[in-house]
Order: C-alpha cells, then sequence, then structure tokens
C-alpha cells in the first residue's frame, strides 16, 4: 500500500510538528499507526511523534481496548497517552444524564446527525490533550472512503478549528501554515492518510488478511478458540463476526451488527434498553435493542481477552512485507479444514 504524505504536511513535519496519532484500537487506526510509524523512523521525523486514546469506560467499550493500544505503541516504540473527561464521566454516564435531561421530549442518543458521543468523550479529551502538545500540531485520524459516503468526500488535510488560532481557522491549512507565527499561536491539522485504503489493505498493514480472518470466524463459530484467537494481529472483534472496532453496541453500527454485539454483551444491551424504555426512544430509529433482550447471548470466551504477540518485525509490516498465515494447526485437523471458507 501506498501511504502519500501532502505537501502541506510534510512542510509542517519539517518544521518539527508533533503528530499525534489517534487510536482506538480497531484496524484502521492500527494499520495507520504502523505505516506512519514506519514513515517516521525511516525519515527521522524531527518532532514528538505519540499516540493518543481516548478511553470511553467499559460500559461502551471491549474490555481489550486499552491493553491492544498499548501493545501496537509499544511494538513500534512510541508513547502512548490515554485521555478521559474531565468530569470522569464514561459514556454511559453521559448518554444517562442525557436521557434524565430530555425527559422523554427528544431522543437523547448519539445518531449521525447528532454524535455528542464523539465529542463530549473522544473530541474534547484529546484537543485537552492536543492544547499542550505544542504550538503546531498534526492530528492523524485512520478515516477510510470506504466505508460511508460521507467520508469519501473527505478531504485529506483540514484545519482542526477549535484548537487553531482565530486568524487561522478560516485559511486553506497551506495558507495557515504560511501565515502561522512559531510561539505566538498555535496552529493543529486533521491528515486522513489511509483515505484510499481498503479493508484487506488496512488488515495486511495489521499483520494478517481477509482470508485469514475469514477463516479464524469459522474457527470460533466451531468453538475452536484458541485457534481462532491465537497469533491474531488485530482486534479480537473482527473474530467475533464485527468488522468496526467501536463502540461495543454504536449509534452508526449496521443493523445486522447490533446483534451480534449483543449477543456477546447483554450488560450493554440491558443498559441500552432500561434507557431506551425510560426515554421512549429507540437507540436507532425503529432499531430498538431492547428486542434482543430476549435473545439467545453467547460468553466471549478467555482466548479473546489475551492480547496476542505482534508478528517478528511488526515495523516491516506493509507494502515491503505481508505475514499472511493460517492459525496454526489447521493443516493438521483435515475435518475443520473442510469447513473453512479458504
Amino acid at each position: 500500500m501506498n501511504l502519500t504524505i501532502p505537501a502541506v504536511i510534510q512542510a509542517a513535519i519539517d518544521r518539527g510538528a508533533a503528530v499525534a496519532i489517534s487510536v482506538s484500537a480497531g484496524k484502521d487506526s492500527q494499520a495507520m499507526e504502523q505505516a506512519l510509524a514506519w514513515l517516521r523512523e525511516r525519515h527521522q521525523w524531527p518532532g514528538p511523534f505519540f499516540a493518543i486514546h481516548a478511553d470511553i469506560g467499559p460500559e461502551f467499550d471491549w474490555a481489550w481496548t486499552v491493553q491492544l493500544c498499548r501493545r501496537n505503541a509499544k511494538a513500534l516504540g512510541h508513547p502512548l497517552h490515554v485521555v478521559h473527561r474531565d468530569n470522569g464521566d464514561t459514556l454511559l454516564h453521559t448518554i444517562q444524564k442525557r436521557v434524565a435531561v430530555t425527559a422523554g421530549t427528544k431522543p437523547p442518543f448519539p445518531s449521525a446527525a447528532c454524535r455528542f458521543c464523539t465529542r463530549s468523550a473522544k473530541t474534547d479529551p484529546i484537543n485537552k490533550f492536543l492544547r499542550r502538545a505544542g504550538d503546531l500540531v498534526i492530528n492523524v485520524m485512520g478515516l477510510r472512503a470506504e466505508e460511508s459516503r460521507n467520508r469519501a468526500k473527505l478531504p485529506q488535510v483540514t484545519i482542526r478549528k477549535e484548537i487553531s488560532a482565530e486568524r487561522l481557522k478560516n485559511l486553506l491549512p497551506e495558507e495557515a501554515l504560511a501565515a502561522w507565527r512559531p510561539g505566538k499561536e498555535r496552529l493543529a491539522l486533521d491528515w486522513n492518510p489511509i483515505l484510499g485504503w481498503t479493508f484487506g489493505q488496512v488488515l495486511q498493514a495489521c499483520g494478517a488478511s481477509l482470508t485469514e480472518m475469514e477463516s479464524r470466524r469459522a474457527l470460533f463459530q466451531l468453538g475452536c478458540y484458541d485457534m481462532a484467537f491465537t497469533g491474531w494481529p488485530a482486534s479480537p472483534t473482527y473474530i467475533l463476526g464485527l468488522d468496526r472496532h467501536s463502540c461495543a453496541i454504536c449509534c452508526m453500527s449496521a443493523r445486522r451488527e447490533i446483534p451480534i454485539a449483543g449477543r456477546f454483551r447483554p450488560d450493554l444491551v440491558r443498559a441500552i434498553a432500561e434507557m431506551e424504555q425510560a426515554s421512549g426512544f429507540s437507540w436507532q430509529k425503529g432499531n430498538p435493542v431492547s428486542a434482543l433482550l430476549s435473545a439467545e447471548t453467547r460468553s466471549i470466551p478467555a482466548q479473546a481477552g489475551q492480547v496476542q504477540p505482534l508478528p517478528q518485525r511488526y515495523k516491516g509490516v506493509g507494502s515491503h512485507n505481508t505475514y499472511t498465515r493460517l492459525p496454526a494447526g489447521i493443516a493438521q485437523n483435515s475435518a475443520v479444514l473442510s469447513r473453512l471458507p479458504i
């Protein structure tokens, strides 16, 4: 995969910009983090370089998220900073407060049109940290055009207006960098370097492949948990059957994914169902999570929570090396092998 650095980003890097990689433990941010760490080492970027993760709290998150973020950053040799909301509220607490305030008068849940969850639980804590990172900052995000029509329209580089100097906010990124006064004002840029990458390409950068993921999903469904999870370098959520690593039950999830996640997170199903009952509104319009209360549940196997070591020479994964392998033991188990989609 190719990763092109826009001229304005390269110019900011050359001027010592701090490069902050927003990570979620999902495949996209993991692939982006790996690719940028390799570029940084190869080209000796002069400024600070670190990953940053906004912890939304255990109720909506997967248990392995922060551990995976720490593993990835450690393997690549740069710091990880985990940030939280100032008042200590988790995402669940934030939504519960909104349910109480709206008192059934309007939908209290986040949606595509009202993503207060992202702002309160992620954007605001990250912005607070970035304000202390220096007066020239590049915030890097793993958004991909393949995921939605809106993301397909995103530019590669924009000004992060919330934390940039007022006089720079409405300029083009190139104009803003040219006008920026070091030591006197802050300029923050948002960069989306993997917009054009596909699902398969990000898995390759993580050290895996679509074929391997489907094979491991089949093993998981057969109850072969050791084989399904051992050696898998990305988030276990993909082996459980989900295509996104986000909030366990996300307002932006595809309808097919909510029942899958709910099967493994009955605790979160109950919490959302209680808020639906209190507010009179559904989590997604026409798609109440409370409908899953009577659905069959399934325990997450212990193997999913065991953070796996990354492939050797993890920094080398990407355009020049590919780690594609099937789980150990498949070739010796013909009964299992005959049922795999490979």
